[in-house]
């Protein structure tokens, strides 16, 4: 068994980085600077490398303990294919495609282990597909942790996100930044818009704290955050801003957030200290949310259903939805609007919050949000 571990390094004490390219015209696609084969069990460290006009990937991992890559400025798509058990560790790097007009390949595609980013930079890639975008968990990914990052600039087509998790044995997936360093995702100018997400996601516990969604506009299908979830799930949003997102598209997609959970499994939805302001959607379904789409079928079974808003403002929200806030989970929920601020939202039959549940008058009346302010009235 290959147990050494290995460093590779430009001179980080200079501020030099060691230099990968090739050939503009040799076509290296599917080949990889570093490969780590699967007798290896020791940890790889790669760390200032500077790789443009090389039109295949840096690391191909399919052994090893640990993967370790930073402080390195990536051109290209296909950069890191991860197949191991180990953990992937990305530390302040840069990811940068090749423009908007040249589709390329996920900048990080891992089948297996876990995938912690941290402090990086993803800008100017081109995605389509239902299994691309710049990072990509599918196979027996268990874990995807996003800390401190910025994708910014980059055209998501049909089926395509910043941040796609195919698969269910990725049960946790973490989106964090600081009160002082947000992870933040914007788009692009009203000529570009997206077709695709930010986040995709079948994670069943899936946390977003201090993180920004900006100044995009979404077609087709596209939004800020799509989450499926058929197994008991959780959702925890803190801190987030969700702000000047729009939908112009014939698709049934709330602007900020579409969410498509399982009332037979139970779900937790919890927003807290959450702003969602001027959203837009203009699709032609009548059935979502401007802003905000929570969707279940019909269950008589026995199950935890929990909604909470908690100091909230939702604010100058429009367009051809229900409302704001569209609840429809067709079975007994807990709901809850605590300290939260509604103001100047606009939609078809109620202009904040739409509710459609199985909870009788005693369940669910004025005293679920009488602590929160509205401009409007709220409907059920």
């Amino acid at each position: 068994m290959k147990t050494t571990s290995v460093k590779i390094s430009g001179n980080a004490f200079e501020g030099k980085r060691t230099k990968i390219s090739g050939p503009k015209e040799t076509d290296a696609k599917g080949e990889y600077i570093i490969t780590v084969d699967s007798t290896s069990t020791g940890d790889i460290i790669v760390q200032n490398i500077d790789m443009r006009e090389w039109n295949g990937g840096l690391i191909r991992s399919d052994g090893g303990k640990s993967v370790i890559l930073q402080d390195s400025l990536l051109v290209g798509g296909g950069t890191i294919i991860h197949n191991t058990d180990g953990i992937l560790n990305i530390q302040s790097d840069e990811f940068i495609g090749d423009g908007l007009n040249v589709p390329i390949d996920p900048f990080i595609f891992a089948t297996k282990g876990s995938v912690n980013i941290y402090n990086s930079l993803f800008k100017k890639g081109s995605f389509k597909g239902d299994r691309n975008g710049c990072i990509v968990c599918c196979g027996t990914v268990t874990q995807c942790t996003i800390d401190e990052c910025e994708f910014t600039e980059n055209k998501f087509n049909v089926g395509s996100a910043a941040a796609l998790i195919t698969t269910p044995t990725c049960i946790q997936m973490i989106i964090k930044g600081t009160a002082s360093k947000r992870t933040i995702f914007s788009g692009l100018d009203v000529k570009n818009p997206l077709k695709g997400h930010f986040i995709k996601t079948v994670s069943s516990k899936v946390s977003i704290s201090y993180t920004d969604f900006a100044d995009s506009i979404f077609t087709r299908k596209g939004n800020a955050i799509t989450i499926n979830e058929q197994q008991a799930s959780e959702l925890s949003l803190i801190w987030c801003n969700f702000t000047n997102l729009r939908t112009n598209s014939e698709g049934q997609m709330s602007s900020c957030i579409h969410s498509i959970l399982s009332s037979e499994n139970g779900f937790q939805f919890n927003a807290e200290y959450c702003i969602f302001s001027d959203c837009r959607y203009s699709g032609l379904s009548q059935v979502s949310g401007n802003a905000i789409t929570i969707q279940s079928q019909s269950s008589d079974r026995s199950a935890v259903r929990t909604i909470r808003f908690t100091e909230c403002i939702i604010t100058n929200n429009r367009g051809n939805g229900y409302g704001s806030i569209v609840v429809d989970v067709g079975s007994k929920c807990t709901i809850n609007v605590i300290d939260s601020f509604f103001n100047e939202n606009s939609g078809i039959e109620a202009n904040d919050i739409w509710i459609r549940s199985t909870n009788n008058p005693t369940e669910l009346n004025i005293s679920n949000f009488n602590t929160s302010y509205s401009d409007n009235n709220l409907h059920s």
